[in-house]
Order: C-alpha cells, then structure tokens, then sequence
C-alpha cells in the first residue's frame, strides 16, 4: 500500500455527524482544504480560491465519507466529471476508493480496504 492510500485511510471518522474533509494530491501528499459546504456532514465544498490556488498543480482531488461507505454518490459523480483530468479518492469506512473519468463514464479504477498498516501508520509506528 502506498504512503498516500494510508496516509488517507486515517482521516475517516466513523461518526455521520462529522464534517466531511476534502482537499486535492499534489505531490503524492495531502492538501487539506477549508469543507465550505453549507452541510459539511452531508457534502463537501472546496471554495473557488482553493480551486484556482491548486488548479495548475493538483493530481488528484479527495474526500471523505463519514460514517458510510466510499460509494460514488449523484454529487460526486457530478463533480469528477467537471474534472475528468484528476483521479477523485473517497475515503469511507470500507477503505478508499479511486475514481476516474473515462470517455465521459466515472469508473472505480482502485478499492483500497482499510488495513493494520494504516493503522500503524496513523500512530506513528513503523
């Protein structure tokens, strides 16, 4: 598994009242972004300044799924495709999922199921 898999398989947070988290991969490393979503616990928002900041150097966007599982939902799949260029990780309590844009059709390309070396990672142990 890679660095980047664990490093977000230790944001979720099994709890439907969290707020959702959400940012952009540049780097192979997490960018965590302001949720400005007027429900952060049903959906996300990245704010217009985020987009323009991360637009030229962004790989890949991602956010979590609180409490349930890293399914593409009408919202998400509306907003990959908006970006067909980036891969689009969920994060949910069944792992994380990678998504791709592919002639116009959003596919799952990866699941990643949550794993003991994630949770490793996320305390620090080798």
């Amino acid at each position: 598994m890679s660095d980047l898999i664990a490093d977000l398989l230790v944001l979720y947070e099994d709890d439907l009242l969290a707020p959702e988290r959400c940012g952009f991969v540049v780097d192979d490393k997490i960018v965590e972004v302001k949720n400005m979503c007027h429900e952060p616990a049903d959906g996300f928002d990245i704010s217009g300044e985020d987009l323009m900041k991360y637009e030229d150097v962004v790989t890949a966007s991602w956010h979590t799924h609180t409490g349930t599982d890293c399914n593409l939902t009408r919202d998400d799949l509306v907003s990959f495709l908006n970006y067909p260029h980036l891969q689009h990780y969920i994060v949910g309590s069944d792992g994380v999922a990678c998504y791709v844009v592919e002639q116009g059709r959003v596919l799952r390309a990866a699941t990643y199921p949550p794993s003991r070396r994630a949770e490793e990672h996320s305390s620090g142990d080798p």
